[in-house]
C-alpha cells in the first residue's frame, strides 16, 4: 500500500539546474579568451521570439579561420558544456561595476561597429563561413582560397606594360567608400557573393575605365557587376542556401593584380 505525501503550499519552490547559471557575457568571454570561438546570433525569421518554445540560437564560429564548429546551439547547451569543464560562474568581471568612462567607450564601439567600419579582415572571415556553410551543405566546386578573394574593377589580361596600367591608377582619384556585402548570385556555375556599394563606387569605376581607355590599354569592357567569386563550378546534389553574415568595410586602396598559376594553384601578387 502506497503513501501519499502532499507538499504544503506555503512551501517555497525552487527550480533546480543540472548547469551553472552562467551570464551570457561570462559565456561569451569563456568561449573567446580559452577557445577563441565567437558566438553569432542566427536569425530565426521575423517575430520569431513569438513562437511558442522559441529561445535564442548561436552558431559557434573560430575567429582564426571563420569555420562554424557548432550551429544553432541555445544558451542551455553552452552552460551545460562549459559546467562539464568546471569553468568558474563568474570571473573577475562579473562582480566589477563600470565606470562611466567604460561606459562612454563601450557605446562608442558600440556605434563604430554598427554603423563605422570594421576592419577588411572581418570582411574576409565573413566569406570564409559562408564558405564552410555551403560545403556542410554538400556543395562541391573549385573553392577560392581565403586569400585570393578579391573585387575585379576592370579585367586586363596579358599586358605587356603594367607600369602604364599603375600610371593610370594612381592617377585616378580615390575617394573612401564603404562596401557591404549583399545578396547572392551566378554566372552559369560560377558562384559569388554580391558587393553593395555606392554611387561613389560606380564613379570610381567609370573613372577608372574611362582612364584605361584613354591610354590605349585594353580591357574588358563588360557591365560592371561588383561581386566576389566564391566558388568556380559549383555543383550540389540537392538544394542549397547561401548565408552571407553581414560584413562591411572602408576601401582605402585599389591595386594592380597579376594571377599565376605555381604547382597547379592560382596565385594573386600585387604589381
Amino acid at each position: 500500500m502506497s503513501e501519499e505525501k502532499k507538499i504544503p503550499e506555503e512551501a517555497p519552490l525552487h527550480r533546480i539546474y543540472d548547469y551553472k547559471p552562467y551570464t551570457f557575457h561570462r559565456i561569451c568571454r569563456i568561449f573567446l579568451n580559452h577557445f577563441d570561438i565567437e558566438m553569432q546570433n542566427v536569425w530565426q525569421g521575423y517575430k520569431c521570439n513569438r513562437r511558442p518554445g522559441y529561445c535564442e540560437r548561436y552558431n559557434l564560429v573560430e575567429r582564426s579561420t571563420g569555420k562554424v564548429v557548432a550551429e544553432m546551439v541555445s544558451l542551455e547547451q553552452c552552460r551545460r558544456v562549459l559546467a562539464k569543464f568546471d569553468f568558474p560562474e563568474k570571473d573577475e568581471k562579473s562582480d566589477r561595476q563600470t565606470t562611466g568612462a567604460e561606459k562612454e567607450r563601450a557605446y562608442l564601439n558600440f556605434l563604430k561597429k554598427k554603423y563605422g567600419q570594421p576592419e577588411e579582415g572581418d570582411r574576409k572571415k565573413a566569406l570564409v563561413a559562408c564558405m564552410h556553410d555551403l560545403k556542410k551543405q554538400g556543395v562541391e566546386g573549385n573553392y577560392v582560397p581565403a586569400q585570393n578573394l578579391h573585387l575585379t574593377l576592370a579585367f586586363i589580361g596579358e599586358y605587356e606594360d603594367p607600369a602604364k596600367v599603375k600610371r593610370v591608377i594612381e592617377n585616378v582619384p580615390l575617394p573612401q567608400f564603404r562596401l557591404s556585402l549583399s545578396e547572392k548570385g551566378n554566372f552559369g556555375n560560377l558562384l559569388w557573393a554580391g558587393v553593395k556599394g555606392n554611387q561613389k563606387l560606380k564613379m570610381y569605376v567609370k573613372d577608372l575605365r574611362d582612364a584605361l581607355r584613354a591610354a590605349g590599354i585594353p580591357f574588358d569592357d563588360d557591365k560592371f557587376i561588383p561581386h566576389i567569386t566564391l566558388i568556380r563550378k559549383a555543383a550540389a546534389k540537392k538544394a542549397y542556401q547561401v548565408r552571407l553574415p553581414k560584413a562591411e568595410m572602408t576601401v582605402r586602396k585599389v591595386s594592380l593584380m597579376r594571377s599565376e598559376m605555381k604547382n597547379g594553384k592560382t596565385v594573386y601578387r600585387e604589381m
